[in-house]
């Protein structure tokens, strides 16, 4: 399981997919059970366009959900059913 918080604005790196898709890519390539689930945080207005940013993240197969408080319920909700098959 992996959470992350993308964070968009100036001070934040203009080209965030450039550099988290690939790592994405191998994560899945080295754990095809791997869930990653993700928030962006910023705006349509913010240098990295929060649109393109969700859809980039979504076609490299990571659940983004709306907000962190979201994608941390999600996350606990997915490590709590992996728990249960394991111990099943």
């Amino acid at each position: 399981m992996l959470l992350l918080d993308v964070v968009l604005g100036y001070g934040s790196n203009l080209k965030p997919l450039e550099d988290i898709v690939p790592a994405i890519a191998e994560a899945f390539l080295r754990n095809r059970e791997l869930s990653i689930v993700a928030s962006v945080t910023g705006t349509e207005t913010d240098p990295q366009v929060r649109s393109k940013v969700v859809k980039g993240l979504e076609a490299a197969g990571v659940l983004v959900m709306p907000s962190n408080a979201g994608a941390c319920r999600l996350a606990g909700e997915i490590v709590r059913l992996g728990a249960k098959k394991v111990n099943s």
